[in-house]
């Protein structure tokens, strides 16, 4: 008669290790040195029904949290005759990836991913605090005094800052260009957010929630507890080179310099051009207003056939010194393009002035330059401004057709 991998690896474990008893690491709790004599015979498909028989067996109360383990028959196969009660518990456990805790007479068995960890024990903290304890007060452009014993819902001041009397009760409080400011014994039971302000709970006063301050401190007084996280989002902590915070705003910055090379690069290579050929640029510019669905046709299909005509340039050889040529002659009909582009975006949204377009030019290539900057959309925008700007250029040769 054959037997499944699974039995022979289970009676293996069931045997008695030589030398004594060794209490296996699947066992926490008060466990007696010695083992008992007690002794179980088990045929079951499921960790739950093979626990369950065990702790009949043994005298045990049995307490299961196993989770979706504990009722799971897949690949699970439990067989022991006439076993001490112990081994057969570990064996089962040890198979199932469950843990046991020992409690007198009583057993609890648990899933370790079911173990509730620190983040855990926050969350399930947070889900029972008291529900809200009355009507929320919220005030715009005004402070917000909530009364001492007074028991209130949610707090939000904007443009004022938030003073609880002592004894209060609340839920969350925030206040925006504000400070948060409570008397003894006051009792948050949401988070506690002071944007623009600064935070001074008083002596006994607690926080279930989080604790956040932008542009501000935190002051406790004697007995003061934040049972969240305490969160300071102030000047003097960005400025540590070791602050997540610091580092997200130097990328912020960086970014922003970026554009603004961006905005001057483009604003002097199209000033250059706008007082080198002012009507070719003038051309294209009317092109683009008359016909940009043809502009961005002819930009379209242009930079598809921008990487075959280099290839086909590459293949024939004497065709090599040509690709700096055409890479060239993309670049100027691009920045052609984006030039006509920003002049006409920036005249319809200024009053013209003698002298030029330069104002214009740059109003322009800000405008274009910060629309790319937006998500999804400013990827989309210079797509289509590339298609344009390059169609513009090619179907005018360049400015040089009349317009």
């Amino acid at each position: 008669m054959s037997t499944s991998l699974p039995l022979l690896m289970l009676l293996a474990l069931s045997a008695p290790a030589p030398g004594g008893h060794t209490r296996p690491s699947e066992l926490g709790g008060d466990w007696p040195a010695e083992a008992s004599d007690k002794r179980v015979t088990v045929d079951a498909k499921t960790p739950n029904q093979a626990l369950r028989a065990i702790a009949a067996a043994a005298g045990w109360g049995l307490a299961l949290n196993s989770g979706w383990v504990g009722d799971s028959s897949f690949g699970f196969e439990f067989s022991f005759k006439d076993v001490p009660v112990e081994d057969a518990l570990a064996s089962v456990l040890y198979a199932s990836k469950l843990h046991a805790v020992r409690m007198g007479d009583s057993v609890v068995v648990t899933a370790p991913y079911l173990v509730p960890n620190a983040d855990d024990q926050r969350i399930e903290r947070r889900r029972h605090r008291h529900p809200s304890n009355g009507k929320d007060r919220v005030e715009v452009g005004h402070d917000v005094d909530i009364p001492a014993g007074a028991q209130v819902g949610d707090v939000v001041a904007v443009g004022g800052s938030v003073h609880i009397g002592a004894g209060a009760s609340t839920d969350n409080v925030v206040a925006i260009g504000g400070h948060i400011e409570t008397e003894p014994g006051v009792h948050v039971g949401g988070d506690a957010v002071a944007i623009g302000g600064s935070q001074h709970l008083g002596a006994g006063t607690v926080v279930s929630g989080d604790a956040v301050m932008l542009g501000g401190a935190l002051q406790l007084d004697p007995g003061a507890t934040v049972n969240g996280q305490q969160v300071n989002l102030g000047i003097a902590h960005l400025l540590e080179l070791d602050h997540p915070a610091f580092w997200a705003g130097g990328l912020f910055i960086l970014f922003w310099v970026r554009k603004l090379a961006e905005f001057v690069l483009f604003f002097c290579l199209g000033a250059l051009l706008l007082l080198a050929v002012p009507n070719q640029l003038a051309t294209v510019g009317s092109l683009i207003s008359r016909q940009p669905l043809r502009a961005g046709l002819a930009g379209f299909l242009a930079t598809l056939a921008i990487p075959f005509l280099t290839l086909l340039l590459i293949v024939t050889l004497v065709g090599i010194p040509l690709v700096a040529v055409e890479f060239f002659g993309v670049a100027l009909a691009a920045l052609m393009g984006f030039t006509a582009i920003s002049v006409l975006i920036g005249n319809r949204l200024r009053v013209p002035v003698r002298g030029g377009g330069l104002l214009g030019l740059a109003i322009g290539t800000a405008i274009v330059v910060a629309l790319t900057t937006l998500p999804w959309l400013g990827g989309a925008l210079l797509i289509t401004a590339w298609f344009v700007a390059v169609g513009a250029a090619l179907v005018s040769r360049f400015g040089s057709a009349p317009s």
